[in-house]
Order: C-alpha cells, then sequence, then structure tokens
C-alpha cells in the first residue's frame, strides 16, 4: 500500500474483517456496483463492493461518509493485485458482512462497457 499514509493504512484494515482477508490477482469477473455521492464521496474509490447486493449495512458505510445516491458498475483491470475482505462492522446499523474489494491504485478500477449486436459500446450508470 505504497503512497498511502501509516494512518491512513490503519484505517484500511480496520475497515476489514481480518479472519476473511486475501490478497487476490484480478481475472476477468471481479466487478462491483460502486455507490457514491457528489459530495464526500468519488466515483472511483479504492474500495469496491463485491457483485450487487451489498447495502449500507451490509457495506458498513455511514451516512456523513457517503449519501450513495448514485450508482456505477466497476471492474477492477484485470492482472491487477487486490485484497478481499468482508466489511468490519462500524457500530449498530452499520453492521458489515458484504464482501468487499480494497484496491490500492485506483487507476485500476475501469467502467467496464459492453458492446452490443449494434456494435456500440454501452456503458451501465445508474442514477
Amino acid at each position: 500500500m505504497a503512497g498511502y499514509s501509516a494512518e491512513e493504512r490503519i484505517g484500511f484494515i480496520a475497515a476489514m474483517d481480518k479472519g476473511t482477508l486475501e490478497v487476490l490477482t484480478a481475472g476477468p469477473n471481479p466487478f462491483g456496483v460502486r455507490q457514491y455521492d457528489s459530495l464526500k464521496a468519488k466515483q472511483i474509490s479504492s474500495w469496491l463492493p463485491e457483485g450487487i447486493e451489498s447495502t449500507r449495512s451490509s457495506s458498513a458505510v455511514r451516512h456523513k461518509w457517503n449519501q450513495m445516491n448514485r450508482s456505477e458498475i466497476q471492474q477492477i483491470k484485470p492482472g491487477t493485485k487486490y485484497i478481499r475482505s468482508r466489511a468490519s462492522s462500524q457500530g449498530p446499523g452499520y453492521e458489515g458482512g458484504a464482501w468487499q474489494y480494497f484496491v490500492p491504485n485506483q487507476e485500476d478500477i475501469i467502467t467496464p462497457c459492453i458492446k452490443t449486436k449494434f456494435k456500440r459500446a454501452t456503458c451501465y450508470v445508474l442514477r
């Protein structure tokens, strides 16, 4: 996690359930729906919930951190090393437990576009 301060690294590890932590290399499939807002939470972040079924409670995302009023399908670039773990609890109402990815370099998170039979690329952004 080069490029991050010791305090930031401690915060990252605190957000992970240590018993489920594993370091993986991305193939073609790791993706999730990044939920963000226009205030504090950026569209691209090192954190990405796995799949499409996480909630505020299961991801342990407090309202003051992220309003979660925008969503976008994102993917980890194949070949990228990343950490997979379950979200640790952030207190009552934010129990955690959802699978999440931590990608140290935000440039390794991409918005996949899907080619249609009309040979146009379609990117899925949910607002």
